[in-house]
């Protein structure tokens, strides 16, 4: 859930961002450029939350399906 709730939200800042900051955030001059580069990067290497919506449905789905149920075991 962590990595899909950060996949999704590291995206959407760094473009929020660069928005804020308009033409200087392409520059050299300013982080923003490499926070938005990096969340895509992040996303191409560790998957985006698409990614790992599937790959939670099918945990769940598994569990279910054996019986266990949806809560971790303690």
């Amino acid at each position: 859930m962590a990595k899909i709730w950060c996949s999704d939200a590291a995206v959407r800042v760094a473009e929020s961002a660069l928005q804020v900051h308009g033409g200087i955030g392409f520059t050299w001059e300013a982080d923003v450029y490499l926070y938005l580069k990096r969340a895509h990067l992040d996303s191409v290497s560790f998957g985006d939350a698409r990614h790992h919506r599937a790959r939670l449905a099918a945990v769940l789905r598994d569990r279910v399906e054996s019986g266990a149920g949806i809560r971790p075991d303690p």
